[in-house]
């Protein structure tokens, strides 16, 4: 966190790092112990500048990814991950790794959308940004 001027720089980095996991690679996948907080945190900052009417919720994230299937997958992730909401016993259950790399990476794929900004983001934690 004190590489970033915000905790959301390093959140929106967390993301990053999730969606280029090596599924072969240990060390990686340890890097996703703490990704359904983080998700969680990124999406609730992310949502609420972009829709501050809105409650973080389902709803909201079929908005943001205008696809209900990809939103439900991150809402369990971020409910199951973050606070165990609705599963208890996930909190003892290993982590699925291929299931957190492809929510990350449908987070950054609704980020696309806009390049302008995802660019800044890229930029925000050293990264060379995608040409628009």
């Amino acid at each position: 966190i004190k590489d970033y001027a915000t905790e959301f720089c390093h959140l929106f980095e967390q993301v990053c790092k999730a969606a280029e996991v090596d599924l072969a690679d240990d060390e990686a996948n340890r890097s996703l112990y703490s990704f359904g907080n983080d998700l969680r945190k990124f999406l609730e900052i992310f949502l609420y500048y972009r829709f501050p009417d809105r409650e973080f919720d389902l709803g909201t994230l079929e908005l943001f990814f205008e696809n209900p299937v990809k939103a439900a997958l991150i809402n369990r992730i971020v409910n199951e991950f973050s606070h165990l909401i609705g599963r208890v016993e996930r909190g003892g259950a290993p982590v699925d790794v291929p299931e957190l790399v492809s929510a990350a990476q449908c987070v950054l794929e609704a980020l696309r959308r806009d390049q302008v900004q995802y660019n800044s983001l890229v930029r925000s934690i050293g990264r060379v940004p995608e040409t628009i």
